[in-house]
This record gives structure tokens, C-alpha cells and sequence, in this order.
């Protein structure tokens, strides 16, 4: 007996997988390749075919390994309004150390708008005051390309 799924229920299914190992990682997020890897793979799943944009949070502890992850916002199409005081908020709460920000483009362009650079700063800027760095701030998009702020010196 065969038992066919959706699509949406596939990728679903996959998100939650990408998530359990991501959770497993029994070494933690160490560099930039290391950080874009992860982000790529989960990423893809989680938001990358999303039809609005989602912004994210993979949240560090000290030794940059995994604490949690979470979809912050939501948004249309085109944007999503992101609100730095919610932002802190969850780090103080989960106690984190840096954070890796990560919002898919529905568009498939990956190249960062005016306003993911200047909202990547206000962010900064904001965790800065609790001692909570930005990693980095990746862009994914729903055929699996990515664009890191920071290996593009943008953090």
C-alpha cells in the first residue's frame, strides 16, 4: 500500500529533519563556512520556498553552539517589518550569546535591498547593548542560493 504526501506536507517533513540536525550538532558553529552550511541546509527547508518573506534566528550560546531557532516575522511578498525590541527580547530570554539573522527572498534574488542592510544594523546596534553579537545575516532564496553579509564584509 502506497501512502502519498503533498508537497507541502514533504517539505514539512523535512524542515523537521534539518531541524533535529541541526539541534545535533555536536560541535558548535565555529566559522562563517561553517555557519553558511547550516544556515544553507535548514534554511532551504525551513523558509527557502516560503511565498512571503520570514525572517529568522538561529541563536548561539558562548561556544556557538546551537540554543534555538525561530521565525520571528512574517511578512508579504516583498518585505517583512522586523522589530529589533522583539529581537532583544528573545535573546535576553534565551541568554544567547551571538545570533545568526536569516530571511528568505520569495523573489529568488538573493542580492541584499537597502533595507536588509540598514535593518542589519539597527539589530546590531540594539544586541550590541546586551552583549549579543551578529554572526552573520544570511539571504536565502527558494532554489537553495545564499548571500552572507558576512563573508561580503556587510557585518
Amino acid at each position: 500500500m502506497k501512502y502519498l504526501m503533498s508537497e507541502s506536507e514533504i517539505l514539512s517533513a523535512a524542515s523537521k529533519i534539518a531541524e533535529k540536525r541541526l539541534k545535533r550538532l555536536s560541535s558548535p558553529v565555529t566559522s562563517v563556512d561553517q555557519a553558511k552550511l547550516v544556515t544553507k541546509q535548514y534554511l532551504a527547508h525551513l523558509v527557502g520556498h516560503s511565498p512571503a518573506e520570514q525572517f529568522v534566528a538561529l541563536w548561539v550560546d558562548t561556544r556557538h553552539a546551537t540554543i534555538a531557532v525561530d521565525i520571528l516575522f512574517n511578512g508579504t511578498n516583498n518585505a517583512a517589518n522586523v522589530y529589533p525590541r522583539e529581537i532583544v527580547r528573545r535573546a535576553l530570554d534565551l541568554n544567547a550569546a551571538g545570533v545568526i539573522l536569516a530571511h528568505n527572498h520569495p523573489s529568488g534574488d538573493i542580492n541584499p535591498s537597502q533595507a536588509d542592510i540598514s535593518i542589519t544594523r539597527t539589530v546590531q546596534n540594539a544586541l550590541q547593548v546586551i552583549y549579543c553579537k551578529v554572526l552573520d545575516h544570511i539571504v536565502v532564496a527558494g532554489n537553495g542560493a545564499t548571500y552572507s553579509f558576512a563573508e561580503n564584509n556587510l557585518i
